[in-house]
């Protein structure tokens, strides 16, 4: 499913985006003792939806004396059981301390090995990739639809492209035919695709992973996680897939002994479970469509999409605030979204909505992603959110308090 696009009425190259402020870092979910303090809720008494983590993790057993007492080894099974689990060659492997690493690094090598360049980024997505491209000194060009990634591709218009799929939080997957083109048309000119399939796990078969050496074009870097599909974001352990020439520069910016012997040996032994992998995907699979179909009856003001592990409701931004707000003063924390360039203190003059007021539908101008909520946890929300639909609980800000309360329920919006 398409998310609506949005159109100014300008071409592509007039969506460049434009440094104003990198003060701030991107923010995340899972702040659980802000909220506690601002609402009054005990931190155990939280129903926490706002990571996109999977609320089943992998069943950790004790780990053994040596695992905490040793040094890690580099040359333990982790990264020959990880190439079984994604279908590519150990050679194209680089375990790190979770994906963030490489998202954080990447730009920067790219900017040094060459020079700041254009890249092209989507409208809707995780913030970190913006923020890090352009700390790096390159230029974001953000697109809305696939088409427009294409003819940025196509046309030169861009030296490197970053794709989230499948996307998150807009939860559209890209095919895979298609971006591998456009990895070989940016490889040929130098240039870097940075595919992010953090929340690719679900759906396997359409992963870019599965390409051998020889196939594999010299600028295609994929990122996996596990820590969304495991439910074990807790380790920080994520892989790096790349051409030899990536790996190298990657490893150089890693400390050693970065990926711990707790992350390890729990990754080794999480990605040798294939039973458990494969229950794990036909629990999402039937949970993700009854959280779905929760959500479209009871805010059916929102056009709600789902991923395996999160469903996301785009709406006008005032409303998603609302939504936001009414959630938490039952202590069920969600996220709330904005566009990729629009978080975290970035700005852009470019895009519609800010030069053009207006040219952005109100009704698609933010968003609501909600986790999914563990068997257990169900019919909490459902009562939260009725409570809502029911009109029981508040959806205004205005009665939280004192401006100070009203300024400080903005800011832990943000930071979720």
């Amino acid at each position: 499913m398409h998310l609506p696009e949005f159109h100014s009425g300008r071409s592509s190259n007039d969506t460049t985006a434009n440094l104003m402020s990198v003060s701030e870092r991107p923010a995340h979910g899972g702040r659980l003792i802000a909220a506690s303090r601002l609402y009054g809720i005990p931190v155990e008494q939280w129903l926490d939806l706002s990571t996109g983590v999977s609320p089943v993790s992998w069943p950790v057993p004790s780990l053994p004396e040596a695992v905490w007492r040793d040094l890690p080894q580099d040359d333990d099974r982790l990264v020959e059981q990880a190439s079984l689990y994604y279908g590519c060659s150990s050679e194209q492997l680089l375990p790190v301390p979770g994906s963030q690493f490489a998202i954080e690094v990447l730009p920067q090598i790219l900017a040094q090995y060459d020079q700041p360049q254009k890249v092209a980024l989507p409208y809707w997505g995780y913030h970190e990739h913006y923020y890090h491209w352009l700390r790096a000194g390159h230029e974001p060009v953000i697109y809305h639809s696939s088409d427009e990634l294409e003819q940025l591709v196509v046309e030169g218009k861009v030296a490197h492209a970053v794709v989230i799929n499948p996307n998150n939080p807009s939860a559209e997957q890209l095919d895979k035919r298609s971006l591998l083109t456009l990895a070989r048309l940016l490889s040929q000119r130098g240039g870097v695709l940075l595919a992010d399939e953090a929340f690719m796990d679900a759906t396997p078969e359409r992963s870019l992973c599965g390409l051998g050496v020889e196939d594999w074009p010299q600028g295609l870097v994929v990122l996996r996680s596990v820590g969304k599909f495991f439910g074990l974001a807790g380790i920080r352990l994520g892989f790096v897939m790349a051409a030899e020439w990536i790996q190298a520069l990657l490893c150089e910016r890693l400390a050693p002994w970065a990926v711990s012997h707790p992350a390890r040996w729990v990754g080794q032994q999480a990605l040798a479970d294939k039973a458990w992998q494969q229950s794990q995907r036909a629990f999402l699979a039937d949970a993700s469509t009854t959280h779905l179909q929760l959500l479209r009856q009871q805010l059916p003001q929102f056009k709600w999409v789902a991923n395996g592990l999160f469903a996301s409701g785009f709406g006008g931004r005032e409303a998603c605030a609302s939504i936001y707000t009414a959630l938490a003063r039952q202590g069920v924390l969600v996220r709330e979204l904005s566009p990729m360039s629009l978080g975290s203190g970035l700005y852009e003059s470019g895009l519609p909505g800010l030069e053009c007021p207006g040219s952005v539908p109100e009704e698609f101008s933010g968003g609501i992603r909600v986790g999914l909520p563990s068997p257990a946890n169900q019919e909490r929300l459902l009562t939260a959110l009725q409570a809502i639909s029911h009109g029981l609980v508040s959806v205004s800000d205005t009665t939280a308090g004192s401006n100070g309360k009203e300024a400080k329920s903005k800011k832990l919006r943000e930071l979720t």
